[in-house]
């Protein structure tokens, strides 16, 4: 973590897939390039992903932060639990995880069609990374 006098740009890098994690398609190319390209130019990163099975079957090293969140989605108050690993040397990545919502075979839907819930399920992922939005 950057000191309270570095004043490389601190950028939270949020998405719904990256390689090497979970790929539908070329969202997650990207990715899993564009931080390492901005932490090349010395930006302090942090990237932030659901954690869907997909993730938790990769064979890549996560550890359980022993964290919860707690998300407000309407009138229920739902705890999200909080996982860490690395995209590269220095390149934290912050899994939330929830198995109702992200414990599943794809990761938006299936042939027949999207998930009935994806609205929640992404509402769920983003909203505690709201506060962050504005530095």
């Amino acid at each position: 973590m950057g000191s309270f006098m570095d004043n490389r740009l601190r950028v939270l890098f949020v998405t719904s897939e990256a390689v090497p994690f979970a790929k539908t398609g070329g969202l997650a190319d990207v990715a899993g390039a564009l931080p390492k390209f901005l932490q090349g130019l010395g930006c302090d990163l942090r990237m932030v992903m659901p954690y869907y099975r997909m993730v938790r079957k990769s064979g890549i090293p996560i550890q359980p932060l022993g964290q919860t969140l707690e998300i407000t989605l309407g009138n229920e108050t739902l705890q999200a639990d909080l996982y860490e690993g690395r995209l590269t040397e220095g390149l934290p990545v912050y899994f939330i995880g929830r198995e109702e919502f992200f414990d599943r075979e794809y990761l938006y839907g299936t042939q027949k069609g999207d998930y009935f819930d994806n609205a929640e399920r992404f509402v769920f992922f983003t909203k505690p990374l709201l506060p962050y939005a504005n530095g």
